[in-house]
């Protein structure tokens, strides 16, 4: 009985409590095609890994979806990186903001995604990741928000204060929050050089959540006099799984 729970409670310690995720699968219908440079960097799987030198230019950039086949409204892209270290925490950095965007064709599909014809002069200028030497792989999400007003506000101060940048508040200041409709996110990490810093810890992933009901499940375990220190453990995780999770949201 004590080997049994001793190999569920060290699967748990061994699974992942924090990756960088950005939040699940994204279906096809909502999947952004993002293409840097040439097709041979096309991200087509959310979370693929891409080296900072192919990154230097804003990309080109396929939807599948739009607000409605007859808006004419224009769009809105913007693109954050999830795990800026700010202070002792990760938050969220702006590097790329953009409004006017307008579509190449009126009935975007997965399978027809139309192009994006996206301004040159941006809101918020292009600003290429490059994450600190050493640090963990950081995830830049890009998301498309149409239709936006075609007199939306972009004030000046925030192409000079980039972070901490807080997407959900942003949108939701502006009536925005149900207008995302379409996504994607890639990776970078910046293994070129020595590192020179210490860096905060990642930030939750979608997964805690999951982790925190198994081991939920095993505080109601009866155990025997001989585990308690087995018990103690999987009661100490379940409280850093508590904190991490409120902290997150």
């Amino acid at each position: 009985m004590l080997r049994t729970k001793l190999f569920i409670l060290c699967g748990l310690f061994a699974s992942p409590i924090y990756t960088q995720s950005s939040g699940g699968d994204i279906p096809l219908d909502e999947q952004l095609v993002v293409t840097f440079g040439d097709a041979a960097r096309a991200i087509y799987v959310p979370g693929t890994q891409m080296h900072p030198e192919n990154t230097q230019y804003p990309p080109n950039i396929s939807t599948p979806a739009w607000s409605s086949p007859s808006d004419d409204s224009p769009g809105l892209i913007l693109m954050i990186d999830l795990d800026a270290p700010y202070e002792d925490r990760r938050v969220s950095s702006l590097h790329w903001l953009v409004t006017g965007l307008t579509i190449s064709s009126s009935s975007p599909s997965t399978e027809n995604p139309s192009s994006l014809n996206i301004p040159s002069s941006a809101q918020v200028p292009w600003q290429p990741p490059n994450p600190p030497i050493g640090d963990i792989a950081h995830t830049y999400a890009i998301y498309l928000i149409a239709p936006v007003p075609s007199n939306l506000d972009i004030p000046a101060e925030l192409s000079r204060n980039r972070t901490p940048f807080d997407l959900k508040q942003w949108l939701q200041e502006r009536d925005l929050e149900e207008n995302v409709v379409a996504r994607n996110y890639f990776r970078i990490r910046n293994l070129k050089g020595t590192p020179t810093a210490v860096f905060p810890g990642p930030r939750p992933s979608e997964t805690a959540p999951l982790l925190y009901c198994v081991v939920y499940s095993l505080l109601n375990t009866d155990w025997d006099d001989s585990d308690d220190w087995v018990a103690e453990a999987v009661h100490e995780l379940y409280d850093d799984l508590l904190e991490a999770q409120l902290s997150h949201n």
